[in-house]
């Protein structure tokens, strides 16, 4: 049951923001998109005021995953400076023109490229960054970096996102750049077959192990607590490590196959 309870709360609290806006759409005159909008403003205002925050502490993506959540983030915004995130595949389709738009109007929104050399959410189909046609052929890979570098970005960070503390200080060095920065995260998905991949399995050491459940803050499946002490499924797990980099007694460590 408290390994159940976090997905609970979110469900609950996502549960009643959605249900909230079929109410608006039942008994208002309200549209679906200013209610939409409605969600961001709200979300805004309430992170203003800190008054968001401990919604999210409470019930994690039921409470980020809204469009509220979305809100809430604008409302966390420093200096005018956005961090905008988009998949490998959705750069290529569609936000090569949004990253040209940034630096051509000196818009203080910084593009972050999650670069899983694949296109992930609509069934691996190759693009124009995976090295492949359509067809399968083998084809010459048009790479992020020059695309962003012909653009006008000077400052061009690629990093593994895996690696909790460079994605921390990528994020920083871009956050207090000079000139237009952009923040490549790359990783290649590992259902891609054609490409060998790093894998290994993680390990709790359940005598130093305190039962904190820092663990369970990176959202992995395959991490769990059992008898009030974190325990990784096997099954689920492939070593990417970053359970093990927020452990604060090193209770975790990578075991190679």
């Amino acid at each position: 049951m408290e390994m159940l309870l976090p997905y609970l709360k979110a469900f609950a609290v996502g549960g009643a923001f959605c249900a909230l806006g079929q109410v608006f759409i039942d008994y208002t005159k309200l549209t679906p998109a200013r209610i939409l909008v409605a969600y961001v403003v709200a979300g805004v205002i309430l992170g203003g005021l800190g008054i968001y925050q401990p919604i999210i502490d409470f019930a994690g993506a039921g409470a980020t995953v809204p469009l509220s959540g979305f809100g809430a983030l604008l409302a966390k915004v420093e200096a005018g400076t956005l961090l905008h995130q988009g998949t490998h595949s959705t750069f290529f389709h569609s936000g090569m023109t949004g990253a040209a738009e940034i630096v051509y109007n000196h818009g203080n929104v910084i593009p972050v490229v999650l670069d899983n050399s694949i296109t992930g959410m609509t069934g691996h189909q190759d693009n124009p960054g995976s090295g492949r046609t359509l067809q399968g052929d083998i084809a010459e890979t048009l790479k992020i970096e020059d695309i962003l570098a012909a653009y006008g970005y000077k400052n061009i960070l690629i990093v593994d996102p895996q690696d909790l503390a460079a994605m921390e200080k990528a994020v920083q060095d871009a956050l207090a750049s000079t000139e237009p920065a952009a923040i490549i995260a790359r990783r290649p998905c590992l259902l891609i077959k054609r490409i060998k991949h790093d894998i290994g399995k993680c390990e709790v050491d359940q005598d130093k192990c305190i039962g904190c459940k820092k663990c369970l803050s990176v959202g992995c499946p395959a991490v769990m607590v059992e008898n009030k002490k974190a325990k990784i499924d096997p099954n689920q797990c492939v070593g990417c490590t970053v359970c093990a980099q927020v452990c604060p007694k090193s209770a975790i460590a990578r075991k190679e196959k």
